[in-house]
């Protein structure tokens, strides 16, 4: 069966009090919702290929006074990021031996994973998935202007589940407050948006 993602988006703005916006012609439709000051953008990319399914992201632009960085993925065969940031262990071999995280600062990836909601959502990634904060626009992307940054979760192969959407909207909305709650991040609005 066929699933009609511009329709699984309308259904998941109406579910989340958010704004539904269509794409148009040629565009993706996303979801705009607010959380607090900042605007977090819900959207999909096209399928890689005819029968795969396409790859849903959560972004939300934020500011940033110190530069923190950091990215957390599920171990996997090809599935470490190039990147020049320092390995971090969490002293969890469990944790340790399945997820990696990469950061500028140890002890703010320490404080930021001990949030029991940060570390569900990074519990939530796959071997191609990834939770991270950027200075570029998406990976490969513009870079985005001096002091914001981009909080960004993306997940391959989005089955058009509203319900796990919501769910991982809440674990982000939680990794923005605990951005802040550890000065990794400003509660103010960014003064930018996607």
């Amino acid at each position: 069966m066929d699933i009609s993602y511009n329709d699984v988006f309308r259904r998941l703005a109406s579910e989340m009090g958010a704004e539904f916006v269509d794409g148009g012609f040629l565009g993706l439709p996303k979801v705009r919702a607010r959380v607090r000051n900042w605007t977090v953008i819900l959207d999909y990319t096209q399928p890689e290929s005819r029968g795969s399914r396409p790859s849903f992201r959560i972004k939300a632009p934020l500011r940033s006074g110190d530069g923190f960085r950091f990215i957390a993925y599920h171990k996997g065969f090809l599935s470490t990021p190039r990147s020049p940031m320092e390995d971090v262990k969490l002293g969890e071999q469990e944790v340790d031996s399945d997820f990696g995280v990469k950061a500028t600062d140890e002890t703010k990836a320490h404080a930021l994973l001990a949030d029991p909601k940060v570390r569900q959502l990074v519990q939530t990634l796959s071997s191609v998935d990834s939770l991270s904060i950027t200075d570029k626009e998406h990976a490969g992307g513009k870079s985005l202007p001096d002091g914001v940054y981009l909080l960004w979760f993306y997940r391959r192969n989005y089955t058009g589940d509203t319900g796990e959407i919501k769910s991982l909207f809440e674990l982000f909305a939680g990794t923005l407050d605990r951005l802040c709650a550890i000065g990794a991040a400003s509660s103010e609005a960014p003064g930018y948006e996607l």
